[in-house]
């Protein structure tokens, strides 16, 4: 019998400062996984990379897509990117549950592919950002702060899938 889960959700609000003057206020949805605290949203600072291009559907829909410096360089104080023993210490936890690591984490809709939607069991709300170009399947990436040891590929990701129902940890630029 699979455990039934409560979802402990929260918000985090954080404020630049420049000259003294409040830049960005922007406030963050956050939910509890375990004994961590994640974000449940993507941050919301500029980039030049868009899903479908568009900064208006990525604003509105699912965030904006970051490279690892920018993702990096914008995570607010007091916070990191996730190294790879969180999402690590993460997957353990859900399967603790005996739930499906991606399943649990997926949205609820919008994910195109093989495997079910989400079941977004914690209010963590992964939305897909992408396409995988050979197989059409929905995909999620986020990055973590730990090194690969390759200079073209230096930090990994962890990828969800629509065609899978885990998450799986990958070299990406």
């Amino acid at each position: 019998k699979k455990s039934i889960i409560e979802p402990i959700m929260g918000t985090f609000q954080h404020s630049d400062c420049e000259n003294g003057v409040m830049s960005n206020v922007c406030e963050y949805k956050t939910c509890q996984i375990g004994d961590k605290i994640w974000f449940a949203e993507n941050l919301k600072y500029p980039t030049l990379y868009y899903m479908n291009g568009s900064i208006e559907a990525a604003n509105k829909n699912h965030g904006r897509l970051y490279r690892w410096y920018e993702a990096n360089y914008w995570v607010p104080k007091g916070w990191r990117l996730p190294t790879l023993e969180d999402f690590e210490d993460l997957d353990a936890h859900i399967k603790r549950l005996e739930y499906d690591t991606g399943t649990a984490l997926k949205s609820k809709n919008q994910w195109h592919g093989k495997a079910d939607q989400g079941l977004d069991l914690f209010g963590f709300c992964a939305y897909p950002m992408e396409r995988d170009e050979e197989t059409g399947e929905s995909q999620a990436w986020f990055w973590t702060s730990s090194k690969t040891g390759n200079t073209d590929c230096p930090y990994y990701c962890v990828c969800i899938r629509a065609d899978r129902n885990d998450i799986h940890l990958q070299s990406k630029a």
